[in-house]
């Protein structure tokens, strides 16, 4: 569906912050997030990115289906010095047609920091 390496026009998720190693950088309860993806034919969705963090705070990672009237659902990452892969599966109604992404701190200080690359999201076909 898309991939994003955050380094030539990282357009995916629009205008954010990118840290000198070329990756996604979230800081305190900042959010990035992509525009709507066509998801009509596939069954399922998988959302993979590679992450590491400073600070004690856990990354939220959501997604909503079908614009804006549908609410957030989060799955919630565990800070962590080392760069890890986290992913999520996500199971798609049949009556849904655009799904959105997005990456949201749950810090207070400036020391609660993640920082984000090679994000995959790949579907199973219907």
């Amino acid at each position: 569906i898309f991939t994003e390496d955050f380094t030539e026009n990282p357009g995916n998720f629009g205008d954010v912050k990118i840290n000198g190693n070329g990756e996604l950088l979230i800081k305190k309860k900042k959010k990035a997030t992509t525009s709507n993806k066509d998801i009509r034919v596939y069954s399922e969705v998988q959302f993979s990115f590679d992450y590491g963090s400073s600070g004690s705070k856990n990354l939220k990672v959501g997604y909503k289906f079908n614009g804006s009237t549908t609410s957030w659902t989060y799955t919630r990452f565990a800070p962590t010095e080392e760069r890890v892969t986290g992913s999520v599966s996500i199971a798609i109604p049949d009556n849904s047609r655009q799904l959105k992404f997005r990456f949201k701190g749950g810090g207070n200080t400036n020391q609660d920091r993640w920082r984000i690359d090679n994000v995959s999201v790949t579907g199973t076909e219907k």
